[in-house]
């Protein structure tokens, strides 16, 4: 999604800024028009790249965050263990204890 809006915003930008230089400059209406769709296309490709990298960058990075705020889960499986053997244990004693 960030992808297609850093293109989409580029490549109207580019449009923009192409007609206006063009037109200040004095170049034939057809002339301005054909630059102008030019830099579109050619901003828009370059707004995909971009934004496809920084889509990237900013996934990677809510991974890190949220790895770094949750328990790994080698420890929370050891102490879930430790719990569930120390519960079988309580049962095994009650168990024997009615007998």
């Amino acid at each position: 999604m960030v992808a297609r809006y850093t293109g989409a915003v580029l490549s109207l930008f580019a449009f923009g800024l192409a007609s206006v230089a063009g037109l200040i400059a004095g170049n034939p209406p057809e002339v301005v028009l054909s630059r102008a769709l030019w830099a579109l296309a050619v901003f828009c490709v370059i707004g995909l790249a971009v934004g496809a990298t920084a889509q990237m960058v900013l996934g990677e990075y809510a991974i890190e965050k949220a790895a770094a705020v949750m328990p790994d889960e080698n420890e929370m499986a050891v102490e879930f263990n430790d719990d569930e053997t120390v519960d079988v244990a309580a049962v095994g004693h009650e168990d024997a204890a009615k007998a």
